[in-house]
């Protein structure tokens, strides 16, 4: 989601939230801006944890359904014609739930059960610019009890070094993924973008986290115990990935013509569109 459309929804919540500055809010910012974050250290990858155990579902497999060429203007098109809904990164708001904060402006947030998952961003600028690349990115994600009167949070600075960003974010149970990775070709970092990270909030650290070039800026979708996620950019090969969401494995790689722009699970089928090309896979399990 652009600054644009973050910036409108955080309008709208100051407009028609007529609660906005009740005691919860209040509290909870004075709470969440006095805490000390618990810091989640770097991890080498890949890194899976030995106790990790795979997907108690089992196998999980896509197959080619259907391919077209796209128009490459026609994003709206094709998500009119299948009736989805378009990927927000803060789908809900919610009244006791800080817009704001000082570890940065609100940029995700996902409701699991009784849980809210809000993360945290401060966008500063570097001091050794890569290429045309000269902002770094914080963050701090913010895990609130339903009721709003307990949280924990947790610095995850030490994933994104230089010109890393938090891409997409996803949150199940006491388990959240996000990825760590740019919208640029992966030599200006060695090739060291495009991970994919898996943690459980409730140990209090990285699980999993699987190799370089696996999750780009384009994000993922979590589908039951899976994650379909890819990497690719200009003049790069481009791959769909099938990771276990509790190992970490990558079970299935997918060779596709450009690199995924969404990536949606509906009615027994995954749709994928690229920057000129439709993709419809079966889902076996």
């Amino acid at each position: 989601m652009c600054s644009m459309q973050i910036g409108t929804l955080i309008l709208c919540f100051f407009l028609y939230t007529p609660i906005l500055f009740s005691d919860s809010l209040v509290k909870n910012l004075r709470m969440i801006n006095t805490a000390t974050p618990h810091a989640i250290n770097e991890v080498e990858h890949p890194y899976l944890q030995a106790e990790s155990i795979e997907s108690p579902s089992g196998a999980f497999h896509l197959t080619l359904y259907h391919k077209e060429p796209n128009q490459i203007v026609d994003e709206e098109d094709w998500f009119d014609q299948h009736g989805f809904d378009y990927p927000e990164a803060i789908a809900l708001l919610h009244s006791n739930i800080p817009p704001s904060t000082e570890f940065g402006a609100l940029k995700f947030l996902r409701q699991h059960g009784k849980q809210y998952f809000a993360v945290y961003e401060t966008v500063f600028m570097l001091n050794n610019a890569k290429d045309i690349y000269n902002e770094g990115h914080r963050y701090t994600l913010v895990v609130f009890h339903a009721e709003i009167d307990s949280f924990v949070a947790f610095n995850l600075d030490q994933l994104f070094p230089d010109i890393l960003e938090m891409c997409w974010f996803e949150a199940v149970g006491g388990l959240v993924y996000f990825n760590a990775a740019y919208n640029g070709y992966a030599d200006i970092r060695d090739n060291k973008t495009g991970y994919l990270y898996c943690l459980d909030t409730q140990k209090r650290e990285i699980i999993w986290a699987t190799n370089s070039l696996t999750s780009s800026y384009r994000g993922f979708t979590v589908y039951k115990d899976h994650i379909v996620t890819g990497y690719g950019f200009t003049a790069e090969p481009d791959f769909l990935y099938v990771v276990d969401r509790f190992s970490g494995v990558t079970k299935q790689t997918i060779p596709i013509k450009t690199a995924h722009e969404h990536i949606i699970m509906n009615n027994e089928k995954c749709y994928v569109r690229t920057y000129n090309m439709n993709y419809v896979y079966t889902m076996e399990e």
